[in-house]
């Protein structure tokens, strides 16, 4: 079974596709997920006029399957 996360992009831990494994990682030692396969449903929640992510600059919202 997988488990479902929702990351928010925000201006302490901006999301990079990057680092996602090893925060779904931590959540998973820290008991907010379950071993295995993760799906993330990655969230920006504070867009510039154009868009783009006021922290990260990606410009739409996305699902990210770990493991």
């Amino acid at each position: 079974m997988t488990t479902e996360l929702r990351y928010r992009c925000n201006p302490t831990e901006p999301y990079s596709r990057f680092e996602l494994p090893d925060w779904v990682k931590q959540q998973q030692a820290q008991g907010k997920a379950d071993p295995g396969p993760v799906r993330v449903h990655v969230e920006h929640p504070d867009r510039e006029a154009d868009g783009s992510c006021r922290w990260c600059g990606d410009t739409r919202n996305e699902t990210v399957d770990i493991g």
